[in-house]
């Protein structure tokens, strides 16, 4: 996956989303009536430049995708449409098990997770392992993959995850991403 997206695009996207009439929010993304447990994982919080506090906590989106340019293009997309957002990424499924080995903490907002890691269906596995992490939580998650036929087969059986077939509209990634913060919001 290589998403090209030119400076002046990001600046418009970034523009049109700041330009958006919402509700007052903090810099994590989440109504000001978010819970303070859920803001809070009991690290200190922090005060940004301005004096502002900014929770300790951020709403997640892991990406995982063997290709290093792919992870770092959908990176600086999701971060130039929202720099509040705590992007993490893993590029095999042994480092994704590290990170999960630790307390993972709140649940990410989305997951996008690559078809073929090293070997063919790869992602469905680093899905499961999503999954098992936060049993009690619908994680919304994203396939992407450059094979029609498997994305095909992929979509009756996963109703609840998005599948993308390479290369990926950067417009339709967006939407993915504001649908799972709206979801989350609600």
């Amino acid at each position: 996956l290589c998403i090209s997206v030119s400076s002046a695009s990001l600046d418009r996207l970034f523009d049109a989303w700041a330009a958006q009439d919402t509700q007052p929010e903090l810099a994590s993304g989440l109504p000001q009536d978010t819970p303070a447990a859920v803001l809070d994982r009991g690290a200190p919080e922090q005060v940004a430049e301005t004096g502002t506090p900014v929770p300790a906590w951020r709403p997640r989106v892991l990406i995982v995708d063997d290709d290093p340019a792919s992870r770092t293009s959908m990176a600086m997309l999701i971060e130039a449409w929202d720099p509040g957002v705590d992007v993490s990424e893993f590029g095999h499924l042994g480092a994704l098990g590290d990170f999960l080995a630790q307390p993972p903490g709140p649940p990410p907002v989305l997951c996008i997770i690559d078809y073929h890691l090293s070997q063919p269906g790869e992602g469905m596995t680093a899905l499961g392992l999503l999954r098992r992490a936060w049993p009690r939580h619908r994680l919304n998650a994203a396939i992407l993959t450059g094979d029609g036929e498997a994305a095909r087969s992929l979509r009756p059986a996963e109703p609840t995850v998005d599948v993308f077939v390479k290369p990926v509209d950067a417009k339709a990634l967006i939407g993915l991403i504001e649908r799972a913060f709206a979801e989350q919001r609600s």
